[in-house]
């Protein structure tokens, strides 16, 4: 299966245990959590590192997480280091985005194997 993977940055504490919970198929999660804090997030700072197909896992991740910034905008959010806080349409602009990009690359690696 050809992945993609966005990391996702949030000082959500319940983002990680949210996602889990929905137990998407095609969906691998890992994550960290940082030490050294900047003064304005607070107390905690995740970062997880998505991985999905090209298929309908990237679509409901993207609803989902939607969803999740829409309900509770609070906690600071970024998608590969794009802020999604304030504007939750972005998560599906970037997510579209990536996977048609991920797909382009993926025709330029077929042809060039072809060669």
């Amino acid at each position: 299966m050809d992945t993609q993977r966005l990391s996702v940055t949030t000082t959500d504490r319940e983002f990680i245990h949210a996602l889990n919970a929905q137990k998407f198929d095609g969906i691998r999660i890992s994550h960290y959590v940082t030490d050294s804090l900047p003064a304005d997030v607070g107390h905690f700072i995740g970062t997880y590192f998505i991985s999905f197909g090209l298929g309908a896992a990237s679509s409901l991740f993207a609803s989902w997480f939607y969803d999740r910034i829409k309900r509770d905008p609070s906690h600071k959010t970024t998608i590969n280091g794009i802020d999604v806080s304030g504007n939750p349409e972005q998560i599906i602009i970037i997510i579209n985005n990536y996977c048609k990009q991920q797909k382009a690359n993926l025709a330029g690696d077929s042809e060039s194997e072809m060669i």
